[in-house]
């Protein structure tokens, strides 16, 4: 069965077993391992043996004492014993004067420390970081409400001036550069002890400590000085047992008394000491010396420096002298109580001495023997139980029990430590480990070490954790250089925060954050590492750079412009654009950003655009409306969206409409116009049957009066009027003349009639061979029936010259579509010539009709005002016209070039210079092949 052993830490300081008095040193170090171990016990026969040899020299001693009072020369022991006594009780006081000298070193270093600490506290807060004067001063006097000790707390700049005080400033303000502690502190940045001053904020005798307040940067930007009143150290002191005409005496480094319970130094608080009691005294070393002081008191004094560190000078010694009287004293009364117990002893039990005490020793050694036997054998609670009434031995066993006692209660104690240090580094929600630097073990490992890495405690201690890191480590190094570089750091007083990866016994990764400090420890060298798995966070960071990168990219992929805006305090500044906002609006980033809305983009800045972007910033969704823009960077009309994609960001989808509203007006006026074609499909169904009548009404008018007989000229005769009378009437008002003139125009009206309703006739798909001299007729005659009140041209009064090629065969073609060319190149052409007269040669223009190989050529050639090389470019582009607004859609001769170039595979080109004319050749193929 293993022993039980316990290693664990506790917070620095002094600690006193209360019942055993057992004083355990704990400044920070690792607590030594007690153990208990069976293994460690002697054998029986063995302990026997030693336990009877010990009665045997016992008794020896005893008889030979005997022997010596009875027979010596009693005054002679006597006074051997009393100067023994007195030895004994010198070297108590001497012992008790060291005792207090450490105990009070160790309060005053509680003192610093905490001095230490709450200066180094304030001086991370914000409030003192930011130098907020009344801020400090309020928090200031409630420290000193809090701590009575402290007669004052005050800051004050690098250069001396004072700016902050628990207590008030003085009117003028008060400098303390030159002050010890705060040259001290400005010149060591730490915190630095001072010396005795009279304080310049609440005159009263004080100690300072100072500490400085750096910057971010970290400058020194001011000095905290907490000022501990030295009238504290007589409260203190007040409590403390010492002898009667004891001497207390506290100096600082220049040997100023700061405190004196007895005024036989020769000098008062504040006063320096002409003979110090210490010339000797160095830093670490404590003096023990005799003194015989001012007021004739012979006193054992101990001198204990007192420094912020052991490398540092003292800054204060703590001088405790005992009188010597008081060991004479002592030894005098025991010397006293010895000579009586002699007398009685000699008188009473001189002859039952030997058979008394042989019983009694033998008992006594038996119970103590067992009681350390048990002991030994981790039996804690074994006692002796032996009393005052078993003499020597019995005072033996009271001390062993009361050391056994004082042990247990030691070691329950530790335990008890131990086990809340461990539930501390159990529950803590990061994994723990600490590692030996120097050979490199693992010490110590808490459970969710155990469960970051996947094995268990013992594991990890036996074989470390390097065997998981990766080779290369998120810092660019190698893992064992990153390793020793953050425990080098860690030793040198740095709190290293890092980055690991690694893979776990489960084969698993993890990316941890690591804070590694140092660990403190006795005999060896440790560092601390915390570790935090944020394997998750990394994976969400990740995923919401490769979201922005997509988002990015489909930003700078759209090809319409998306701006960006900050809300900035109700004000809209432009912040980014696509590069489709660059390419398409010309939209110039660099220059523009930072700049207001009115500014960057005018058009913009309107009632409606603002109220609908406080709209979407407040979180109502998406809104989209359109506006006609114009300014640099917009020119049209534009479907807006405007969108918040975070907070304090705008978003702007502007997409270009200008082409789409377009379309929709030719799209309104083509239904128009298929309106007004069926219209003029019915309307000729209508004219059709009047003018019937009216043509054959004309040609039987024509047959009664101009060719009568039969039943014509009889019915004339009958009525009066021989026919042949009413020939020559009808032929002298030229009566036949009207009624050709009547016929011929009814034949015109059903020519044009037909041509209509074959125009607006649905148009097939179907392709079938077509004259085109007959096309171009048609197209001329449809001309011709146009007369456009706006444009105030009649196509009758151009001249048509045609020049056609009797031997071009039919095109295979679908001849409405065809001949719908013909008509817009036609109707251009007029339109075009009209408008640009200038009174010179008569509008005129030239139809021609060839072969050209394997293809049938039409050309339309005019005298108009013709076209630049630019316009040319362009003349075939979707919308786009020479014309004036409202009088064409720029549509004519991009559906022309469609339907020749797509739907017939053949081609339409035009040739034309400025202020000569403009020719457009149209060829087809005739699919002869």
């Amino acid at each position: 069965m293993s022993a039980p052993v316990w290693c664990g830490r506790i917070m620095p300081g002094k600690r006193t077993h209360r019942k055993s008095g057992l004083a355990l040193d704990t400044a920070g170090e690792t607590w030594p391992k007690l153990t208990i171990s069976p293994g460690c016990a002697l054998r029986p026969a063995t302990f026997k043996r030693i336990g009877t040899m010990t009665r045997q020299r016992v008794m020896l001693k005893l008889l030979t004492g005997a022997f010596l009072v009875c027979v010596g020369p009693s005054l002679a022991v006597l006074v051997f014993l009393a100067r023994a006594e007195f030895a004994r009780d010198l070297a108590s006081i001497e012992q008790d004067a060291a005792r207090t000298t450490a105990a009070m070193a160790a309060i005053q270093e509680g003192v610093v420390q905490s001095t230490r600490v709450l200066l180094t506290t304030l001086a991370q807060v914000h409030e003192f970081k930011s130098l907020d004067r009344q801020d400090i001063s309020r928090t200031f006097r409630r420290i000193i409400d809090m701590y009575p000790d402290y007669a004052n707390f005050h800051a004050a700049l690098p250069d001396g001036t004072v700016i902050a005080s628990a207590a008030p400033i003085p009117e003028g303000g008060v400098n303390l550069a030159d002050r010890r502690h705060v040259r001290d502190a400005l010149e060591g940045k730490c915190c630095a002890p001072g010396e005795y001053v009279v304080s310049r904020l609440t005159f009263d005798p004080v100690f300072p400590f100072a500490c400085p307040v750096f910057s971010p940067s970290g400058e020194t930007i001011a000095v905290l000085v907490a000022a501990l009143r030295l009238s504290s150290y007589a409260d203190a002191l007040a409590r403390s047992s010492l002898p009667a005409d004891s001497s207390v005496v506290l100096f600082d480094h220049r040997f100023t008394v700061l405190y004196s319970t007895q005024f036989s130094v020769g000098a008062r608080i504040g006063d320096s000491l002409d003979n110090p009691p210490a010339p000797g005294a160095l830093p670490g070393r404590d003096i023990l010396s005799a003194a015989l002081d001012g007021d004739g008191v012979a006193r054992t004094y101990s001198i204990k420096p007192v420094s912020m560190s052991p490398q540092d000078s003292p800054y204060m010694y703590i001088a405790v002298g005992i009188p010597r009287a008081v060991a004479a004293q002592r030894a005098s009364a025991t010397a006293g109580t010895w000579i009586l117990t002699l007398c009685v002893v000699l008188l009473v039990t001189l002859g039952a001495f030997w058979v008394f005490l042989r019983r009694r020793i033998a008992d006594a050694y038996r119970a103590l023997y067992d009681a350390a036997r048990d002991f030994m054998n981790g039996k804690l609670d074994a006692r002796t139980h032996l009393t005052e009434a078993h003499g020597e031995i019995g005072l033996v066993g009271q001390a062993f029990d009361a050391m056994a006692a004082s042990v247990q209660a030691a070691i329950t104690d530790l335990r008890e430590a131990e086990s809340r240090f461990r539930t501390l580094v159990e529950q803590a929600p990061e994994a723990i480990i600490v590692t030996d630097v120097d050979s490199g073990r693992i010490i110590l490992a808490n459970q969710n070490a155990e469960r970051l890495f996947g094995c268990d405690r013992e594991d990890l201690m036996a074989n470390g954790i390097h065997r998981f890191y990766h080779p290369v480590q998120p810092d660019g190094r190698s893992a064992r250089d990153s390793v020793a570089d953050f425990r080098r750091r860690a030793l040198a007083g740095e709190m290293v925060i890092t980055e690991r990866t690694f893979r776990d016994a489960r084969g698993q990764e993890h990316i941890c954050e690591v804070r590694v400090v140092e660990f403190p420890s006795t005999g060896f060298r440790s560092v601390r590492s915390s570790w935090l798995d944020i394997t998750q966070r990394k994976q969400a960071e990740e995923a919401l750079r490769v979201s922005e990168r997509q988002f990015r990219s489909i930003v700078e992929s759209l090809p319409v412009p998306l701006l960006f805006f900050r809300v900035e305090g109700g004000a809209i500044v432009f912040d980014a654009a696509n590069p489709a906002a660059e390419r398409l609006c010309g939209v110039d980033s660099a220059a523009l950003r930072g700049r207001q809305l009115g500014d960057a983009f005018a058009s913009l800045d309107t009632v409606r655009f603002r109220a609908a972007a406080a709209d979407v910033a407040s979180g109502r969704g998406g809104l989209g409306f359109q506006a006609a823009l114009e300014d640099d960077c917009f020119q049209g009309s534009y479907d807006l969206t405007l969108f918040c994609p975070k907070q304090g960001i705008l978003g702007l989808l502007a997409v270009d409409v200008t082409e789409k509203l377009k379309l929709q007006d030719v799209l309104i006026q083509t239904e128009k116009m298929m309106s007004v074609g069926g219209l003029a499909a019915g309307m000729a169904h209508e004219i059709n049957n009047p003018l019937s009548a009216m043509i054959q009404s004309a040609q039987v008018l024509e047959k009664r009066l101009l060719h009568p007989g039969g039943a014509n000229a009889a019915a004339a005769e009958e009525a009066g009027c021989p026919a042949e009378a009413l020939r020559r009437y009808l032929e002298a008002r030229d009566v036949p003349g009207f009624l050709t003139g009547i016929r011929e125009a009814g034949a015109r009206a059903a020519r044009i009639v037909s041509s209509m309703l074959e125009f607006s006739r649905k148009v097939e798909s179907n392709r079938a061979p077509a004259d085109m001299r007959e096309l171009l007729d048609k197209a001329v005659g449809l001309c011709a029936t146009d007369y456009d009140l706006k444009k105030k041209y009649d196509f009758r009064k151009i001249v048509v010259e045609r020049d056609y090629d009797p031997s071009l065969p039919a095109v295979p073609c679908t001849a409405t579509q065809v001949q719908q060319v013909f008509l817009n190149l036609l109707k251009n052409a007029a339109q075009a010539m009209y408008g640009a007269r200038t009174g010179a040669a008569p509008p005129t223009l030239w139809l021609r009709t060839r072969r050209d190989g394997n293809e049938a050529v039409v050309e339309k050639e005019d005298n108009g005002p013709g076209m630049d090389q630019a316009t040319q470019r362009k003349i075939f582009e979707p919308f786009y016209t020479t014309k004036g607004s409202g009088e064409g859609t720029g549509l004519g001769l991009s559906v022309s070039r469609f339907l020749i170039q797509e739907k017939h595979k053949g081609s339409l080109s035009v040739e034309s210079q400025v202020g000569k004319g403009t020719k457009f050749t149209v060829r087809l193929p005739l699919g002869d092949e």
